[in-house]
Parts: C-alpha cells; sequence; structure tokens
C-alpha cells in the first residue's frame, strides 16, 4: 500500500511537522489531522526553513483514542491489531452481507460473485479506506488551533 515516494517521509524531512506518538506526522497548525501530497518537478524551487521544534505535544491522546490498540505511544503501530481492526468490514464483509440480502437467487449469486461488486467496493473505497482516523482526532495540537 506504498507508493514510489513515500510523502510522509519527504514532508517531515522538508521542516513540515515531526513525528507524533501515533507514528504520524503532526504539523504545528493542523496536528496530525493532515493529507500529504506533492509534485515532482525538476523546476529550481527555493526551500522553507526546516521546522525546528517537535510539533507533537506527547499528549498521548492519540493512543487512548486507537480503537485496537495499534499505537504503542513510541511512534510504532502493531499492523496487525491495526489491519484487524480496519479489514473488519472489508469486502468479505460486503460480500456475506449481501449473501444474505440475496440467499437463494441466481441472479443475486452472480453479482455477488461477479466482477461488478468488487468494481462497486473498489469505488466506494477509494482514498479513505486504509485509516480510521481516531488518532488524528484527538489530537491535541489541532484542537488547540481551532480556539486560534
Amino acid at each position: 500500500m506504498r507508493g514510489e515516494i513515500n510523502w510522509r517521509q519527504a514532508a517531515y524531512l522538508a521542516g513540515l511537522g515531526s513525528w507524533g506518538e501515533n507514528g504520524l506526522l503532526v504539523t504545528p497548525k493542523y496536528g496530525a489531522a493532515i493529507r500529504i501530497s506533492g509534485a515532482v518537478t525538476s523546476a529550481h524551487l527555493a526551500t522553507d526553513s526546516r521546522l525546528t521544534e517537535d510539533a507533537c505535544d506527547h499528549c498521548m491522546k492519540c493512543v487512548e483514542a486507537c480503537p485496537s490498540g495499534a499505537l504503542t505511544g513510541d511512534g510504532k503501530i502493531d499492523k496487525k491489531k491495526c489491519g484487524d481492526h480496519l479489514f473488519r468490514f472489508g469486502f468479505r464483509y460486503l460480500q456475506r452481507l449481501m449473501s444474505n440480502v440475496f440467499t437463494g437467487e441466481e441472479e443475486a449469486r452472480n453479482v455477488i460473485a461477479g466482477r461488478g461488486l468488487r468494481e462497486v467496493w473498489r469505488n466506494f473505497m477509494t482514498g479513505n479506506y486504509y485509516y480510521c482516523f481516531r488518532c488524528q482526532d484527538r489530537c491535541h495540537t489541532a484542537q488547540t488551533e481551532e480556539s486560534d
């Protein structure tokens, strides 16, 4: 589930934030509630100064909010625990659900086993399927910035 460029690492190296207890990049203004992307270019661009302070206040609210207990508080994530939580309502769950709705109907079985349902699933899940966002929601840095 990784691309050729690790945008979180690139943002960290560019000084846009620091590592949080949840293993995510934490920025001074938005905490961990961010999306990172970028553009690759050969243009010569001036750089900003790097972030020198730690943007994470280490309040541990992100660790406490983790529904699966996957966050250890040292920036590491137990990917097995996290994955079990994230994928419990994945494609196989949807397939079982559809099977219960359409039991005994030949056409429904073809829909359930066919490519169409997989395409619908892919379209629904594009973008946000691999995150639960609870650790981002509880980031103290982001909440204090909202009152500014």
